[in-house]
Formats: C-alpha cells, sequence, structure tokens
C-alpha cells in the first residue's frame, strides 16, 4: 500500500523562469491575485500569460508584463548622497552591535572560566576525601550544564560579530545598478527582489504598473526618474510614472541583498 501511494509535492512551487511576476500580482477588476499559465497555440506554440485566478477574464502576456516590470525598474536611479549616508549610518550600526557583542562573549568566557576552576577545585575536595563520590558528580554534572548553557549564549553572540561591511557594500551595488542585476538573476532572486521593494502587490492596467506603496528605505535612497501620471482625483497611480508613495515597512536584512543564497536579493 506504501508503494501504490500517490506521490504528491508538498507545495506547489511558484518559481518559474516565465513568471517571475507569479504571486506579486492582483488582478484590476475583482482584486484576486494573478496566477500564470501556458496555452499551446493551434500549431503547437506555446504562449504564457498572468490571469485572474477567479476567472474574472483578466489576462496578460507574461512577456510584456515581465518587460514592463524592467522598464519600470529602470525608472529608478539611485539617489548617491542618501545611498552614502545610509550605508555609513548602517555600517556604523553593526560596528556598535559587533563591539557590544564581543563584550558580552568576553564576559561569558570569564565565567565559563570561573566554572572550571570551580569543577577543578571540587574534584581536589574529592581526592582529599572532603567530598564523597557522589556529592563531586552531582556538583559536576550542575557545574556542566551551567558551562553548556554559557557555550550556547557565546554561539548566539557570535552571530553577531561579523564584517558586514562588505555585504553592505554588495548590497548596495545591487541598488545602484539593479536592473542589471535583476534581468541576470534567476527567478528566486527576482522574487526576493520584487518583495524587497513592493510590500503590496502590484496592479498592471492600462499598459502601466500601479501600487499604493514601495519600501520606505528604496523610496529614501533612489529617485524616481518618470514625470507624474495623475487620476481624476489628482492622486498618483502609476507606480512607474511617479507613484512613490512609501510607509514604514523596512528593508530586507542585508545579507539578504546578494544574488544567490545568502546575500538579494534584497529575497
Amino acid at each position: 500500500m506504501e508503494r501504490r501511494k500517490t506521490k504528491r509535492p508538498s507545495k506547489i512551487s511558484t518559481q518559474r523562469t516565465e513568471f517571475p511576476l507569479r504571486g506579486f500580482l492582483r488582478c484590476s477588476v475583482c482584486d484576486k491575485n494573478l496566477t500564470g499559465s501556458g496555452s499551446r497555440s493551434r500549431n503547437g506554440q506555446i504562449f504564457y500569460y498572468y490571469h485572474c485566478s477567479k476567472g474574472c477574464g483578466v489576462r496578460h502576456r507574461a512577456d510584456v508584463l515581465n518587460t514592463e516590470f524592467e522598464n519600470l525598474l529602470k525608472s529608478y536611479t539611485s539617489n548617491t548622497p542618501a545611498m552614502k549616508l545610509y550605508v555609513e549610518i548602517l555600517k556604523d550600526k553593526f560596528k556598535n552591535k559587533n563591539r557590544d557583542n564581543k563584550v558580552e562573549i568576553d564576559s561569558i568566557l570569564k565565567e565559563i572560566a570561573k566554572q572550571n576552576q570551580r569543577l577543578s577545585y571540587a574534584k581536589e575536595l574529592m581526592l582529599d576525601g572532603e567530598f564523597s563520590v557522589s556529592e563531586y558528580k552531582e556538583m559536576k554534572s550542575e557545574i556542566e550544564e551551567k558551562i553548556k548553557k554559557l557555550e550556547i549564549e557565546i554561539a548566539k553572540h557570535e552571530q553577531g560579530v561579523q564584517n558586514i561591511g562588505s555585504k553592505i557594500d554588495t548590497c548596495f551595488d545591487l541598488l545602484k545598478n539593479l536592473p542589471k542585476h535583476y534581468a541576470a538573476s534567476d527567478t528566486e532572486v527576482k522574487q526576493r527582489i520584487i518583495g524587497s521593494i513592493f510590500p503590496e502587490k502590484l496592479i498592471f492596467s492600462k499598459g502601466a504598473y500601479r501600487t499604493t506603496s514601495i519600501n520606505e528605505a528604496f523610496a529614501l535612497i533612489c529617485n524616481d526618474n518618470k514625470s507624474s501620471n495623475k487620476n481624476k482625483n489628482g492622486k498618483n497611480l502609476v507606480l512607474n510614472k511617479s507613484s512613490r508613495s512609501v510607509e514604514n515597512t523596512g528593508f530586507e536584512p542585508v545579507t539578504s541583498c546578494l544574488p544567490g543564497k545568502r546575500s538579494s536579493q534584497m529575497s
């Protein structure tokens, strides 16, 4: 019976080369999510589309939306003065964090040395007949448990002690050359970049993308070079024509800004 069970994937993958934007798009009509699939023509050629998951009829050619998204990224360029300031602030922040972690590690190491000294002294007392073997074993067990917990604390602090400066520089190099990095990345990294910049789903309508917000840090260090395109109420709706509304979402950790694993995609 085990051998005859149908094997089903535990999770449907959204990482298809043809659909880097799948999971990040909303329908312009019913506000539901867009998914992606291929459609075979009569001559056997496959065309790929983003379409509404609820079947309301909205459908866009995937290659068009993918190209328009790359054009959207090209509309943003790095604000060099703001970027340099942000880099220095981040480096200073991590420098202070590293210093605090090193102080904590030194303190814990002293405590471990103290516990090891107590263990050595207890062993001498046992050998001299001051402690019974059972008493020594009980004390030894307690001290070793303390040392184990202290070593775990050291491991936690050591994770924060690292030279993050080069990673920050690499991350901001990605921002300075965002369209190039995005185009050269695989689907996983592309999706991490998209998710880092746009905290809310994108809507493609009338030949352009629109959204309600972008990542605040991204908005502060990147300039939108397109002119405004406002609706009748005077609100900026088309993102690649200057929707700069932002919200305090924070930026994805630096280690996720590098292509590949570890460091994005801005993932």
